[in-house]
């Protein structure tokens, strides 16, 4: 799922297999019963970008709330790149109804850039996110992502217009 320009989570690609549907399944269960460490030792046989995955599918299926409390268990747990990624991401897409949830998404991104303040995919998410209705987002930190992307693709669009925006 692309949420925006030049920021995709990593998501394998998946056929719908037996095995998928069931590792999904189980997923689901376990949130569904808030067995949220029990989710978590999944990571022992997948991936966190699979674990990713199967918690985005399923909060886009479902719109359960609980899938977002999952993932604010995870970064609680782990303070994974992963789980803010994943957590930014459903604030964006499902749960984009909550007032705030676009400063959230806006946190949990800052929290990725501070561990990779040079990612460029991650300062653009930064910056496709600030200018949102409810975001209530530092100018200044906006105008400094702004700069870092141009430093690396000074024609970057995204990158001029905050720039523009925050007076630069």
């Amino acid at each position: 799922m692309m949420i925006m320009e030049g920021w995709r989570l990593a998501m394998p690609r998946y056929s719908v297999s037996e095995e998928w549907l069931n590792f999904k399944n189980k997923v689901a269960t376990l949130i569904g019963s808030n067995d949220f460490d029990a989710v978590l030792k999944l990571r022992d046989q997948v991936s966190d970008s699979e674990l990713e995955h199967a918690i985005d599918e399923l909060a886009s299926e479902k719109k359960d709330f609980s899938y977002y409390l999952f993932l604010e268990y995870w970064i609680l747990k782990t303070d994974s790149q992963e789980a803010h990624r994943a957590a930014a991401t459903a604030l964006i897409g499902f749960y984009s109804w909550i007032p705030g949830a676009y400063t959230l998404a806006f946190a949990h991104i800052q929290h990725v850039i501070e561990r990779d303040p040079n990612n460029i995919a991650d300062l653009l998410a930064a910056l496709h996110t600030w200018e949102s209705p409810d975001a209530e987002v530092d100018q200044a930190t906006v105008h400094l992502y702004a700069q870092r992307v141009l430093e690396v693709d000074p024609d970057n669009e995204t990158a001029l217009y905050a720039l523009e925006r925050t007076h630069g």
